[in-house]
């Protein structure tokens, strides 16, 4: 990952992200995603029928990776 945890911050804040923003977010495509969701290595809500992210847990993510 070419983007430090600081500099995703500044761009994102803490906050709940769509797929889309997760990606761009953590430089993964969303087959990435899906393939790390199913695993259960990525924690989303689907309580909307959207996957949301919760900031914190792809952070989570991005250090145990």
């Amino acid at each position: 990952m070419s983007k430090s945890i600081k500099e995703r911050e500044a761009k994102f804040g803490d906050c709940w992200l769509s797929t889309k923003e997760t990606a761009s977010y953590s430089d993964a495509s969303s087959k990435t995603l899906s393939r790390y969701i199913n695993s259960g290595k990525l924690k989303v809500s689907k309580a909307t029928g959207k996957n949301k992210f919760k900031k914190s847990w792809v952070d989570r993510w991005l250090e145990n990776k």
